[in-house]
């Protein structure tokens, strides 16, 4: 059996880069955003801005994990369409696209388990934080 699959959106921020160095050699991890992380071979470049190009994406994975934030968080009111876009539509998106394409129903559950059974180095990850 292979490596379990995961599409990491928002691989580019503080937590997402941690994740991707800790993890990287155990599971088989694809990066979606703007910007390839170190260590990750595996990335598909995206603008979440734009629409998200679903044929490059990888066909099955296990666990999807969303990070991705928009840039001006902080200022809700005048970028509240870029923070709506970013925060939700492209989740929703996401989620539909691989909810026929055996992404684990329980993902949510898998990535409590993910992150119960791997707790000792999160705790390291996050004193790096």
């Amino acid at each position: 059996m292979g490596k379990v699959k995961i599409l990491m959106v928002g691989s580019s921020s503080l937590l997402g880069k941690k994740f991707c160095d800790f993890f990287s050699n155990d599971y088989e991890i694809y990066s979606l955003g703007k910007t390839r992380v170190l260590g990750v071979s595996n990335h598909i470049q995206c603008d979440l801005m734009k629409k998200i190009p679903f044929s490059m994406l990888p066909h099955n994975v296990d666990i999807m994990i969303y990070l991705a934030q928009a840039n001006n968080y902080k200022d809700f009111e005048k970028f509240s369409k870029e923070i709506y876009t970013i925060n939700t539509v492209r989740v929703f998106e996401l989620i539909e696209y691989y909810k026929d394409k055996n992404l684990k129903k329980s993902s949510i559950h898998q990535l409590v388990g993910f992150i119960t059974l791997h707790l000792k180095y999160i705790k390291k990850m996050i004193v790096f934080i």
